[in-house]
């Protein structure tokens, strides 16, 4: 018997709050909720591992007699046809994220309005220039080739060489980098911010990476740079109510 697995497509990052799934689309730069019987047959089709019989897949195992094969077969096809999962060969796909630790989300959350900006007061003008160039290049990426190109430049600078940065290192970087977005002519998005502070720390040789969590109802998305899972220069409750969609370099 020839075992069959679905993993998304290697573009693609999932993640469910409450009885939605988001799919962000990492190439579009969309994101896209799941919702009733497609959100809960997608779950299936990525939790379990199937045979195919014919033209029709049937779950190995399956233990729960109330699933819908005709249904499943559809949603199946539908999202290969869609190009939202691939088939496999390994035991476990690439899947869904996990729900966020605490329910609720976040309301009128600002994640720019902290109470003790003074950024320039300890940043050398030297570094705050060094830094303008590494954000103008992330809002070019953004512009032209959205997340994706974001995730292709980290991957440049992503090595198994990585040591815990200090404390005084994370906030000497993150003043830094709050310089820069203050005299950078355009305004910088949590997600510029982020995606900075992680390349500009995986340069260093730094272990960190870039977080994205989401909910929906109302729908929202925030992104956050973290080390050793510590939110940096955020609110550490983002990580606790949103579900995380993405994460990357994952070390």
């Amino acid at each position: 018997m020839r075992v069959i697995n679905f993993a998304l497509t290697n573009h693609l990052y999932a993640a469910r709050f409450d009885d939605s799934i988001i799919i962000l689309d990492s190439i579009n730069d969309k994101y896209l909720s799941l919702i009733d019987s497609a959100a809960d047959f997608f779950q299936v089709i990525l939790d379990n591992s199937f045979e195919q019989k014919n033209d029709s897949y049937v779950i190995v195992h399956n233990e729960n007699h109330q699933t819908d094969v005709e249904s499943l077969n559809y949603w199946i096809n539908h999202f290969i046809t869609h190009n939202f999962i691939t088939k496999t060969t390994s035991e476990r796909g690439r899947g869904i994220a996990s729900l966020p630790l605490q329910s609720g989300g976040l309301v009128d959350y600002k994640w720019d309005h902290k109470p003790s900006w003074q950024p320039f007061a300890k940043t050398s003008k030297i570094q705050i220039i060094k830094m303008l160039f590494t954000l103008a290049k992330v809002h070019r990426l953004l512009n032209k080739k959205g997340i994706q190109g974001i995730l292709d430049e980290i991957k440049k600078y992503t090595t198994t060489k990585l040591h815990q940065p200090t404390d005084q290192e994370i906030q000497k970087l993150s003043e830094t980098i709050d310089a820069a977005t203050l005299l950078y002519p355009k305004k910088t998005y949590c997600l510029a911010w982020a995606a900075t502070f992680v390349i500009e720390a995986l340069k260093r040789q730094w272990r960190c990476n870039l977080a994205i969590g989401i909910q929906t109802n109302p729908f929202y998305a925030h992104a956050w740079a973290e080390s050793s899972g510590s939110v940096i220069h955020d609110d550490p409750q983002i990580a606790q109510v949103l579900s995380i969609i993405l994460k990357e370099p994952f070390i």
